[in-house]
């Protein structure tokens, strides 16, 4: 039940469900009800830090929005900036990260995320919403497109386990899709109160390997899949110690 509960909000998180239409579509709505600025933009005020933040606070103050879970505030002085072929291979985009507040079922998604595209000087939001901060060295062109795929690693600790989530994500065309991910649970503690049965699962872990691949337009990716049984034990030290592990290894093609 406590993997559901994480797993549910990991993916609410990080949903693809919504495209640049449905984003468009949602701040109209909020707009309508609350006057809030629209979308659009002069390239030269996304330099302001102050225009950058004002943005940011219009998104948090957006109700029902779907890809933001328990974001509430953010950090003005707390500006990354990011610029990259994250959407088309021949023109850059911007994504401004502000670092803020979340619940503590969040880990380190405690980022806002704004995705900006500029052409005739005008600045269209992409896609917004909760995300962890992404590194520069994980931009990297998988599949020869010329657009940057995201190689993004979060997690979390909620109440006995540790979630991890490994996902392989683009903006390709305005559009965030994600190509590849696994989700990682380790069991911390509770062993004392008898818990488990023998032949449950306490871990479930992947270790993914992004391999060279000789095809244009093909993500090789080697994928190695941990189990532990729970096979006796009332300390975490004793369960992991005693449990039955099972490895299983594939390579996984892509074509995005």
């Amino acid at each position: 039940m406590k993997q559901l509960v994480l797993f549910s909000l990991i993916l609410s998180i990080i949903s693809c469900n919504n495209n640049k239409q449905v984003q468009t579509e949602i701040f109209a709505k909020e707009i309508a009800k609350t006057n809030l600025p629209k979308p659009f933009y002069g390239c030269n005020e996304l330099k302001i830090n102050s225009k950058l933040f004002s943005i940011a606070d219009s998104i948090l103050k957006i109700e029902t929005h779907p890809n933001i879970v328990n974001l509430h505030s953010v950090d003005t002085t707390d500006v990354t900036v990011l610029e990259d072929y994250f959407i088309y291979p021949d023109n850059k985009s911007k994504m401004v990260f502000f670092v803020g507040e979340a619940g503590f079922s969040s880990g380190n998604s405690n980022c806002l995320l704004i995705l900006f595209h500029c052409t005739n000087n005008t600045a269209k939001i992409i896609w917004t919403g909760q995300s962890n901060l992404f590194k520069k060295e994980n931009f990297k062109d998988l599949d020869g497109d010329g657009v940057k795929e995201i190689i993004n690693t979060s997690g979390a600790n909620w109440l006995s386990s540790r979630n991890e989530l490994f996902e392989i994500i683009n903006f390709k065309n305005g559009k965030r899709k994600t190509l590849y991910s696994t989700l990682s649970n380790t069991q911390r503690d509770y062993f004392e109160e008898d818990w488990y049965c023998l032949g449950d699962t306490i871990s479930c872990t992947y270790k993914n390997t992004i391999l060279e691949s000789d095809n244009a337009g093909i993500i090789k990716i080697k994928q190695i899949k941990t189990i532990k049984l729970y096979n006796g034990g009332k300390t975490r030290e004793e369960a992991f110690k005693k449990c039955k592990v099972s490895e299983f290894r594939k390579n996984i093609s892509l074509r995005p």
